[in-house]
């Protein structure tokens, strides 16, 4: 997904790059060939015209094939190692894509509305609930799909006040500037911590919601039920 995306295969890029040129590639091999991974490889000079398609072409033959090894996992499980998340990386990202930025008109307090997303997990039950508070806090929320990347990185480098559920959009606090305050929500006891280690090297102002684990039976129309005290607390504080 676009998390992976940004903090997984474009630092392989990086990678390759340590010791090949990108003008000695003739294609890169890659999954679903989505809108951001266009635009993020644009600005490092590879364009449609090299795209090999993963879903289309199942299998290929080269002379040469480079694959190049994850940035920063090496054994256990990944959301254990997304603790490990290298400071070169943000460093990288950060001087790679900052100066890309797409301006529009946003707000600097926003919440991730990531209601759209296909994936059930960290979802909100009472979400209506939740944007009717943060509305009357002079929050606004952003489904980030429906922006361009260039226009995300201009949104989070921007930003004063940052709210959501932890999912993919929460890797773009890689263009955050510091003291930017991030306000993840996610259930209690899961164990992916990436986005407070980003807020460590960019050094955030990074506080975390942990929601109490609901019961199958309770999971009706999402897996997180968010006190609106404890975020009001948290965001007046």
């Amino acid at each position: 997904n676009y998390s992976h995306w940004i903090l997984e295969i474009l630092p392989k890029i990086k990678m390759y790059c340590e010791n090949y040129s990108l003008d000695d590639l003739d294609y890169i091999y890659l999954p679903k060939v989505d809108i951001f991974k266009k635009e993020t490889l644009s600005v490092l000079g590879i364009h449609e015209d090299k795209f090999i398609s993963s879903e289309k072409f199942r299998h290929i033959q080269a002379e040469e094939l480079i694959v190049v090894d994850h940035p920063y996992y090496y054994k256990g499980t990944i959301l254990d190692q997304n603790k490990n998340q290298p400071t070169w990386v943000i460093e990288w990202l950060r001087e790679t894509f900052l100066n890309y930025e797409k301006k529009f008109d946003c707000k600097k307090n926003f919440f991730i509305d990531r209601s759209d997303s296909k994936y059930k997990h960290n979802q909100i039950q009472n979400i209506t609930e939740v944007l009717d508070y943060l509305k009357k806090n002079n929050f606004i929320s952003y489904k980030l799909e429906s922006l361009s990347f260039f226009e995300t990185v201009y949104l989070f480098k921007n930003a004063e006040i940052i709210i959501g559920v932890h999912g993919a959009g929460f890797a773009n606090t890689a263009f955050c500037k510091p003291n930017t305050k991030i306000i993840e929500i996610r259930p209690f006891l899961y164990p992916n911590t990436v986005y407070e280690r980003i807020s460590k090297i960019n050094n955030l102002n990074y506080k975390l919601i942990q929601t109490e684990t609901l019961k199958k039976n309770e999971r009706t129309n999402g897996d997180i039920n968010l006190s609106l005290e404890k975020l009001d607390s948290i965001l007046n504080n």
